[in-house]
């Protein structure tokens, strides 16, 4: 049985709205990575979004060296981020946490921040590149040669 997928378009401009909105960020701790549970542990904060919509996870990682905050992912599977994040705590959190049981979860399945069509207009763009291309290999093949 094929899963129904649920897909959530929001533009660029809604995410920045919804991030503006948002005050009163809490940062979660969650591993990323479990090669090296150090360099693997980020923070999540969840941004609000609207009442029947799913909030979104921003994990980030600090970059000491820079002295940088980095946006390393978004998030919308709140049960994937829950163990990720009992990875990241102990035994006595984890018996008591309601760390994510602000995140409003809706069965997205699949989200795209910024512009829908940005795959088809890349792929328009790259069929003209294609073209142009040609059209030069054609011209310059059919030049003769000045040396002869």
């Amino acid at each position: 049985k094929k899963v129904d997928e649920t897909r959530w378009t929001l533009s660029e401009q809604k995410f920045k709205e919804y991030s503006a909105n948002n005050r009163h960020y809490e940062a979660i701790p969650i591993i990323m990575s479990y090669d090296n549970i150090e360099d693997g542990t980020e923070y999540l904060v969840i941004m609000k979004t609207e009442a029947g919509k799913c909030d979104i996870g921003v994990s980030v990682r600090y970059e000491q060296c820079d002295d940088k905050l980095l946006i390393t992912g978004f998030h919308i599977d709140k049960r994937a981020i829950k163990e990720q994040h009992q990875l990241a705590m102990g035994y006595e959190h984890n018996k008591k946490c309601k760390c994510l049981d602000g995140w409003n979860s809706v069965n997205i399945t699949n989200l795209i921040i910024g512009n829908v069509n940005q795959r088809e207009i890349d792929e328009q763009r790259l069929h003209e590149n294609i073209v142009n291309t040609r059209a030069m290999m054609n011209t310059l093949m059919s030049v003769p040669n000045a040396s002869s």
